[in-house]
């Protein structure tokens, strides 16, 4: 059954733009990666919502999320990047749990 990894983020305005920038390199690995069904970043545009992006990304199974989370931390091993300390350095906080769809 596939799996959902959803991740919420808060931050500052004059963050948002360096977010995206940074998050479209993992965004691009992920795709490569096999299991990845799709992915999609979401962006507030209006209403009462605290968070200003959230993040979906859909895993054939736990073991293709597994190889992902594996994958992006050697990722960002080889280019020397700490992404909790990048969140810190710009006021950016993210929530993060799986779920599973639903249909209706």
């Amino acid at each position: 059954m596939p799996i959902v990894l959803i991740d919420i983020y808060t931050m500052p305005d004059e963050a948002a733009a360096t977010f995206v920038e940074r998050a479209r390199p993992i965004q691009t690995l992920l795709k490569t990666l096999p299991g990845f069904i799709e992915g999609h970043l979401h962006e507030c545009m209006a209403g009462d919502s605290p968070f200003r992006f959230v993040s979906t990304a859909v895993w054939a199974d736990e073991a293709a999320l597994d190889n992902a989370r594996n994958a992006v931390s050697a990722e960002n091993r080889r280019l020397g990047l700490d992404p909790q300390a990048q969140l810190r350095a710009h006021g950016i906080e993210r929530r993060r749990a799986l779920y599973r769809r639903i249909g209706y």
